[in-house]
């Protein structure tokens, strides 16, 4: 195997437990974890004297090995007092806090820019966790990056990443955005004649969802992806359409090779099919490009037409999104059909 798809490896001499930076990502979304990685391994080339540890999901971390294979430690092994990157609120870690558990939370800053309206709750919720904030334990992003690229927002909560200027992490991510793709290219080539013309991913956790029955009045020729335990896919099988199924991140990737366009939500698999290609076509709807497209990304966008965007992430399931809604109004905007409909003819 090439060199640098290597496995990399922890460092002979080891550095002084204040230059170690060890990172706990087992919680939350996938997509969330390759923003993150994507964003360290940048961060990881400006902040040299810093040795990075990272856990993640043994799911995620083959594929992450080989398209972050060097600068920083990728693994699902228990690490030495990590900082652990959760969603929790205060009262669900206060006790571990208490005891000697360091804690990041991600979303803290974003959640609040977000809020249309602003309850009791969330004014508690801001003295807790700015209380919080006062032990050396408790690490929240800065308010000032809340609509850059959201794996540099969250490593902004770290003080050594947060003096990392983002003119200067964007000029870095675009020189290391060629370098994954064409890693990524070499281990699932590009068919020269594609099997499907366009693939579609329309599924997420939360209501970026494609409306199953817009697929069908829009997109009815295309083949349509999903988890293979996502039970979304019914939806679009009922209505005709034809499915794919897919069960890790390298039969996507495989799929993708044999597809000319991959349009995708703002969900899990648009972050490594955008690192993967320029022929994926981002469709968004929750969130703005600045945060959850990577800088460097050179395909198509597709930007939310919902006048509520950003809001407020709820996952599906629990209830409608807070305008009250199962799908999001940007699938209903003239313009932003016609705008994903140019791009695919």
């Amino acid at each position: 195997m090439n060199e640098t798809l290597q496995r990399p490896q922890i460092a002979a001499q080891p550095k002084a437990a204040d230059e170690i930076i060890a990172l706990d990502s087992m919680v939350g979304g996938m997509g969330d974890i390759w923003m993150r990685l994507s964003a360290i391994y940048t961060l990881a080339a400006l902040v040299p004297d810093r040795k990075i540890q990272l856990r993640i999901p043994k799911s995620l971390v083959r594929i992450a090995q080989q398209v972050w294979p060097d600068r920083f430690l990728i693994t699902d092994s228990t690490l030495s007092n990590p900082i652990e990157i959760t969603h929790l609120g205060i009262r669900h870690i206060a006790g571990r806090l208490i005891t000697g558990g360091q804690f990041l939370t991600p979303f803290y800053q974003i959640q609040r820019a977000d809020r249309k309206v602003t309850s009791f709750k969330h004014r508690l919720n801001d003295i807790l966790v700015q209380t919080a904030k006062l032990g050396a334990d408790f690490f929240i992003p800065t308010a000032a990056s809340v609509n850059c690229y959201q794996g540099y927002h969250e490593c902004s909560a770290i003080k050594v990443f947060s003096k990392v200027p983002y003119d200067k992490f964007l000029a870095q991510a675009a020189e290391d955005f060629v370098i994954t793709r064409s890693r990524m290219q070499t281990l699932w080539p590009k068919s020269e004649t594609p099997t499907w013309r366009v693939v579609v991913l329309p599924s997420g956790t939360g209501h970026q969802v494609m409306p199953p029955d817009w697929a069908r009045d829009n997109l009815p020729d295309a083949t349509y992806v999903f988890f293979g335990r996502d039970s979304y896919k019914a939806e679009f099988a009922s209505r005709g359409l034809r499915i794919e199924e897919f069960d890790s991140v390298d039969s996507l990737l495989k799929i993708a090779a044999q597809a000319r366009f991959a349009v995708v939500t703002d969900s899990f698999p648009s972050h490594p099919l955008q690192t993967y290609s320029a022929a994926t076509v981002v469709a968004l709807s929750q969130q703005p490009r600045s945060r959850i497209v990577h800088p460097a990304f050179d395909g198509p966008v597709v930007q939310s037409r919902a006048e509520c965007c950003p809001c407020a992430n709820r996952a599906r399931g629990i209830g409608r999104c807070d305008a009250g809604l199962d799908f999001c109004t940007t699938w209903s905007n003239f313009q932003y059909r016609q705008e994903l409909h140019s791009i695919l003819s």
